[in-house]
């Protein structure tokens, strides 16, 4: 039993009665053991809270826009609606979302901009458009759906 003893005090560096060899006993050898366990310790929390923050700022334009592209389809379907109910487009996003207060966050985009709102009555069709990414509007990452309301044969 002594022997497993010795071998796992020297397997990991810890000195015993009975394994003493090249040791010199200083004031503070026992933090020496004591701190590489709590280096590694802080070594993987800071690497692993860096790694979700990159994480993060990586798939955060992604996710918002997959959630921007969502909200223009559910803002559409609410708009045709309004056209079947009212049988004309609205002529504006709070116009079509007025009686809906579930639908009132529809407006806005995930940056938090208003979503642009064009119909063309004569021809039944709307635009809906985000500013995207950028926050901008008509540029190359803008978001936007166009849609044409089929006649109901009336």
């Amino acid at each position: 039993m002594n022997k497993v003893v010795d071998f796992m005090a020297l397997l990991f560096n810890i000195r015993t009665a009975n394994n003493t060899e090249g040791y010199q006993r200083g004031r503070f050898g026992w933090m020496k053991t004591l701190l590489m366990p709590f280096r590694w310790a802080v070594l993987l929390l800071v690497a692993g809270t860096v790694l979700l923050l990159l994480i993060s700022l990586l798939t955060d334009s992604y996710f918002k826009e997959k959630n921007t592209r969502k909200k223009l389809s559910q803002l559409a379907a609410v708009i045709v609606k309004h056209e079947q109910r009212q049988r004309q487009l609205p002529s504006s996003l709070p116009e079509a979302v007025a009686n809906s207060p579930l639908h009132r966050d529809l407006t806005l985009d995930s940056w938090g901009q208003p979503i642009l709102y064009k119909h063309n009555p004569g021809k039944k069709t709307f635009l809906l458009l985000s500013g995207g990414k950028d926050r901008q509007l008509h540029t190359k990452d803008d978001l936007a759906q166009m849609v044409q309301i089929e006649s109901s044969g009336e």
